[in-house]
Parts: C-alpha cells; structure tokens; sequence
C-alpha cells in the first residue's frame, strides 16, 4: 500500500472518529435545541445568515485552496497570504456591518440587524484561521484537524444548548455559531507548529491569485446555490415557514453536512497530489461515488420513508410540517452526497473552470425549480429539490467524468443496486406502516420501521450485492 493511501485511509478514519465522537453529543443537543425554539427563531437565524453566506464565498478568495495545492510553499508567500487574507476578513465583516439594516428592511424583520452585526465578526475569526487550518491540511495531519474542529463543535454545542434552555430564543443559535467560529481560531492557532506574521504586499502572489480567483468564483456561486432557498422562501412565504423548512432540510442534510467536510479535506490534497495520473484519479473517484452510494441510499430513503413518526417523535407536535419537506428533501441527499465528491477531484486535478461550470448549473437548475415551486408554499419548494436535483447531479457527473477520461454511465450504473434495494426496502417500511395498528404509540412504530428497514436492505445487500459490501468491510479493516 502507498503512502499517500495509507495517509487518505487513516486521514478517513480520524476525521470520522472524532467527528462521530462530537456527533454523539451534539445531535442530541440540536435535538434538544429545536424542541426549546421555535420555527419563526430557526427562519430569522436563516434570513439573517443568506446575505452573510453569500459573502461567505470571499472569505479568503481561494487563497486557501491554492496554498494546499501548490506544491512548494515558502515563508515569504505565506505571510503575504495571510496578510491578504485578513484585509479581506475585515473588509467583509465591515461590509456585513453596513449591509445588516439593509438586509433587515428586504426582509421586514428589525431583529436581523443586531443578529447580522454580531455574526459578521465570523469573518475575522475565519481570517485568523485560514493559514494554521491550510498548512495542517496540506500535511494531511488529520487527526489533529479532526480534534480541534470536534472541541470547536461541543463548545458551539454547549453554548447553544445553555442559551436555548436560558429562554433566549434565536441568539441561542446566533452565540452558538458565533463561539464555534471564535473556538476555532484560538485552538487553531495555539495548536500551530509554525508562526505566520502577516505581510502586506503581492509580490510573487500571480499564481496564488489567479488559482484562488477561480476558487472564490465558484466558492461564491456555491454560496449562492445554497443559499438561494432560503432567500426565495424567506421573501415570499415569511419567516415561519421558512423556519420549518430550514429544520426539515437541517435534518435531512445533518449527516452530509457531517460527512462531508471529512470526504473534501482528504480527497483534495490526495487528488492534488496524484494530479497527473488521471486514470488513478477516476479509478478512486469512482470507488468513493460507490461505497457513498451504498451507505446513503439506505439511510436518507429510510428516513424519507419514517418521515411523519421521526418528526413527531424527535421534534414534537409543533413541529409536524416539517415532515413532507424533511421525506421530500431526503430523498435527494444521497446525490448531493455523490455530488461533493466532485468539488475536491476538480479542484485537485486543476480544473477548476469546470467546477465553476457545475456550480453555474446547480445555481441556473435549483432557482428555476424553486420559483417554479414556491407557489405550492412547502410542498413545492421540497419537491423542487426532487426534480431538479438529479438533472443537476448527471450534467455535473457528465463533465466530471469527462475531466478524467471516463463516461457518465459509469458513474450510473454504481447507483443501480442501491437505488433499487433502497426503493425496496422504501416500499416494505410504507406498506408495513400501513398494516401496523392505528393505536400503536409513536415511538414502537418508529423503531419498527426503522428495524424493518434495515432488515430489508441488509438482506438484499448480503444476497444480491455482495461485491460493495466487501469495499465498505476492506476499507474498514485498513489501517
């Protein structure tokens, strides 16, 4: 085995250790936290946030991105970019300042602009952050990355959950994002073996620049793409409803959002460095889009498919119409799973035009079928996401799988197995939960579907798709 495969294998599995371990604690803790908030505070905290993420794009102007995959890297370059870095971080953050009553009277809601204020200070901490964070990343030392962002995560967590029981409404979320952010920078920085001093100008910066500068474009239109529900939501159906779909798709995506980072920032320095062996590239490309597949499949159809009962169950009454959003918006997730393992071959092969492309169709697909939607208040803007989303995923896998020499098919027929055991195992759960008794209490019903579930699909995985089961269990075993 290879050094670098050694290093992108254990690079997996502490990612995923410590953040599992964080996970354990704050999945109950946001649990907890929206069963003491309510929908209109989880709407404000999302209209405060669009315009923020939005210039979130700019954070660092892709500097960040080109510092791990260049190949040599000197002191001198260093400091500049991080004197770079942090004009930009207070640039932002004086621009978030200025923009927040702005912002607040597109919206019709006054309380936006102290929540923008205080949260536009993130930008200075993310500036004080980019360089330790870079060089761990570029020395693929993820054990230590996957520590420092798990204390940073249970130190948000305990802020949020204190001010949530404290009757603090919205800025429990607000300060819990806001000490995460602020967490981040101080553990990153002690933690650094190597002191930057920033220095202010742009000599030998060209080739910094002008790779980030195509990074921070399709960082921005990312933002945007992201983002764009909620903006589209939070003007046309208010606050409350948008606070419902912001919880039902917080849901859905709490996995991904999880598992994602850990994918990126391994995969990134990892195709970075075998940038010039396309072959290897797609053959590990593909391998990731499978063994993704194989385990996402199954738990975001599974949770489409005990939708109703896990709202009840794990959010309360209140928040019962978050279900048709929470079963609709699942059931895309796998492929927005598959979908981020794109951002880090592109970028790590060089090819970042091609990914600003792809983001330009996600941007361009989802907002047509949100507007097309929103007439149809939640129902409409979730079943956006189920019509469009898998138009965006083949367009980008198409040109993805172009990059590197490969076909589109290939990546299609990895999802056939899944797709149909999970379809399988989708339809047992529902017709099971319609034979089960009317009076049966909320919570048996939930773990027997859910228990049905999983007895289906390991079935038809063990029988009939033998061959992705070993790669999850060979990967698993390497160290």
């Amino acid at each position: 085995m290879s050094e670098l495969k050694n290093k992108v294998i254990n690079g997996l599995k502490w990612s995923a250790t410590f953040r599992f371990a964080a996970q354990i604690i704050t999945w109950v803790s946001t649990i907890f936290v929206m069963r003491l908030l309510t929908p209109a505070d989880y709407g404000l905290m999302a209209l405060a946030g669009v315009v923020l993420t939005f210039m979130h794009g700019f954070k660092d102007l892709g500097i960040g991105v080109a510092l791990i995959q260049r190949k040599y890297l000197d002191e001198s370059l260093l400091g500049k970019s991080f004197g770079f870095i942090l004009q930009i971080g207070l640039l932002l953050f004086c621009l978030g300042y200025i923009l927040s009553p702005v912002t607040a009277t597109f919206f019709g809601e006054d309380e936006i602009t102290p929540i923008m204020r205080l949260l536009s200070l993130n930008f200075i901490f993310i500036a004080l952050t980019v360089i330790p964070q870079t060089l761990l990343r570029r020395e693929m030392d993820f054990r230590k990355i996957g520590l420092l962002n798990c204390i940073a995560a249970l130190v948000g967590c305990v802020v949020t959950l204190s001010l949530a029981i404290l009757g603090k409404g919205v800025w429990a979320l607000v300060w819990g994002t806001f000490a995460i952010k602020s967490c981040k920078m101080v553990i990153y920085n002690f933690s650094s073996s190597k002191f930057i001093r920033p220095q202010f100008g742009f000599t030998g910066m060209k080739g910094i620049l002008s790779f980030g500068g195509k990074a921070t474009v399709n960082d921005f239109i990312w933002q945007v793409s992201t983002s764009i529900d909620v903006f589209i939501i939070g003007k046309l159906l208010g606050k409350e409803l948008l606070g419902f779909y912001s919880v039902a798709k917080h849901l859905a995506s709490l996995l991904m959002d999880k598992l994602s980072p850990i994918l990126q920032e391994v995969a990134f320095p990892a195709y970075s460095k075998i940038q010039n062996d396309l072959e290897r590239v797609k053959r590990g490309f593909l391998k990731s889009v499978g063994i993704v597949a194989f385990v996402c499949f199954p738990i975001f159809w599974g949770i489409s498919s005990v939708a109703p009962s896990l709202v009840v169950v794990v959010l309360g009454e209140q928040w019962q119409l978050a279900a048709v959003p929470l079963q609709l918006i699942a059931l895309v997730i796998p492929l927005r799973m598959a979908n981020t393992l794109i951002a880090p071959l592109l970028g790590g092969v060089g090819k970042i035009e091609l990914l600003i492309i792809n983001q330009i169709n996600f941007l361009l697909i989802i907002s047509l079928s949100l507007f097309v939607g929103v007439r149809w208040e939640l129902f409409g803007v979730s079943f956006a996401w189920v019509l469009g989303f898998p138009v965006i995923f083949s367009l980008n896998m198409f040109i993805c799988m172009r990059a590197v020499g490969g076909r589109l098919t290939e990546v299609l027929s990895l999802l056939v197995k899944p797709v149909v055991f999970s379809l399988l195992m989708y339809l047992c759960v529902s017709v099971f939960g319609v034979m089960l008794p009317q009076n049966l209490s909320q919570p048996i019903t939930l773990v027997t579907l859910i228990a049905l579930g999983v007895f289906v699909y390991t079935g038809l995985t063990l029988s009939l798709g033998k061959s992705q089961y070993k790669s999850i269990l060979a990967l698993s075993k390497k160290s």
